[in-house]
């Protein structure tokens, strides 16, 4: 019997040359005498009883998942004495940013009654109307001729944390506006490189 364990008839020394100095893993199937010493080189088995040829395994293909959508859709039917219920920063001409939602108002009805995460909150922001993107005049001119039919989709924004490490001799250089006293924040507008 082999030293290396693998049960077969061969010597040492062939077992030697077969796995190299790879440890052995055992695969055992549903029949314990059908078990295979598999050695962690290029598909090379060793199998009691009968010889098979032994066929590479194509690689498992993983399929990456989908990435999680920040983009929330909000279908909702108000009536006339309905309100729409949100306060936006039309100082950006990219998106809409929302800045205040009123609690008695279609959105804050959506709000108590929608899905846990799909609440439109403040920083959120609205990308389509109508399942139609455009700038943030675009959007506000569907806005204001939609029914009471309201679809819109909502951007939840990401917040993340950047750390510069700046040098004594280098201005941070980044630009920054707030028009509005409804902004919601600071929006970068410029990253430059600046030296004393």
């Amino acid at each position: 019997m082999s030293g290396f364990g693998c049960g077969c008839a061969c010597s040492d020394a062939d077992a030697k040359d077969v796995m190299g100095d790879a440890p052995p893993v055992a695969i055992v199937g549903d029949d314990p005498l059908r078990e295979a010493v598999v050695i962690q080189q290029p598909a090379v088995a060793v199998i009691l009883e009968e010889e098979e040829e032994v066929k590479e395994a194509p690689p498992p293909v993983v399929e990456a998942p989908e990435p999680p959508s920040n983009d929330i859709a909000v279908r909702i039917s108000r009536s006339d004495s309905d309100k729409l219920g949100l306060e936006l920063d039309t100082s950006n001409e990219k998106f809409l940013p929302i800045v205040k939602v009123l609690a008695e108002s279609a959105i804050g009805k959506w709000n108590k009654t929608c899905a846990a995460g799909s609440d439109v909150r403040h920083g959120d922001c609205i990308i389509k109307v109508r399942n139609e993107a455009g700038n943030s005049a675009e959007l506000i001119e569907k806005m204001q001729t939609m029914s009471n039919d309201v679809e819109l989709t909502i951007r939840r924004s990401k917040e993340f944390v950047i750390v510069l490490k700046r040098r004594p001799d280098v201005l941070l250089g980044i630009n920054v506006a707030s028009n509005s006293s409804a902004a919601i924040g600071l929006v970068i507008t410029a990253l430059r490189l600046c030296r004393n």
